[in-house]
């Protein structure tokens, strides 16, 4: 399918997602969100995002912009062993999400599915994005 018939496709909204008015949603991969946070951490490698973090910390800022997270995100960070490249990812995500304010997560529960996420099964992760009465059986 040609890329003009794909944009054309109308979007379906989830009826239970509350949409921005005026802000756009942007998804940020988490290669994105883990070279931020490389970056926002001082690796010199990373310099080259400055100005992806500062537009970014600007859009959200301004309500220009919505940087959603996805299970995807909490899966594949349950996937990284070393704690401190976890944090500073979790550090990054929460930032540029306004996790603290839009997400339906409170900060204390963000933290939790970031801090120990090897004691959570990837199935269990996974259940917990679905709503109530609809998530698969386990």
């Amino acid at each position: 399918m040609s890329h003009d018939r794909v944009a054309r496709i109308p979007l379906v909204w989830p009826t239970t997602l509350v949409r921005p008015t005026r802000a756009k949603v942007v998804y940020l991969d988490l290669n994105h969100f883990i070279n931020l946070a490389k970056y926002a951490h001082g690796h010199h490698a990373f310099r080259h995002y400055a100005g992806l973090m500062s537009a970014v910390l600007r859009a959200q800022a301004d309500g220009r912009t919505v940087f959603p997270l996805s299970t995807v995100h909490y899966v594949e960070m349950a996937g990284i062993p070393d704690l401190g490249r976890r944090g500073d990812g979790a550090e990054v995500m929460e930032t540029v999400t306004d996790a603290a304010r839009n997400a339906a997560l409170d900060p204390v529960e963000f933290d939790r599915r970031f801090a120990r996420p090897s004691a959570i099964s990837t199935a269990q992760l996974s259940a917990a994005f679905w709503l109530p009465n609809t998530a698969p059986s386990l």
